[in-house]
């Protein structure tokens, strides 16, 4: 027996909200761990090299991009669905259909796809920055 399509539109829209909840929560989480890093009045036991400070403001860019690649899928996605209420008004219709060849719904994914990818990559590299130097010092 399957799943009525509407329990899985439904459940895919819990989905990408939470995963978008998710990345806002890390990236913020890396620019403010970035931050105390670096700026913190606590410094830590040996300093940071030049070229670690550098990586650190990298990634810490990186995850203000992914930020904006969170606004920007939610942009398009209002720009969408705003077209698709005025079509659908305009052909004096009760139902939308949504036109998946759209450059907004392309958009859309884009920049879902592109804020998880982006935040995999601050995550990674900012994971094994911390490794490499909490193991210089063992």
């Amino acid at each position: 027996m399957g799943i009525k399509l509407g329990k899985v539109v439904e459940e895919y829209q819990f989905v990408s909200d939470k995963i978008s909840t998710q990345v806002r929560t890390v990236a913020l989480g890396i620019i403010a761990f970035i931050w105390i890093l670096l700026i913190g009045k606590d410094p830590l036991p040996f300093p940071f090299s030049p070229g670690f400070k550098r990586q650190f403001f990298v990634i810490g860019f990186l995850c203000l991009l992914i930020l904006f690649f969170d606004f920007l899928q939610y942009f398009f996605s209002y720009l969408l669905t705003s077209r698709l209420i005025d079509k659908t008004e305009a052909d004096k219709k009760t139902e939308a259909v949504y036109n998946y060849n759209d450059i907004r719904y392309r958009l859309c994914n884009i920049f879902f796809i592109a804020k998880i990818v982006a935040l995999f990559i601050a995550v990674l590299w900012i994971s094994v920055l911390v490794i490499i130097y909490v193991v210089s010092f063992i």
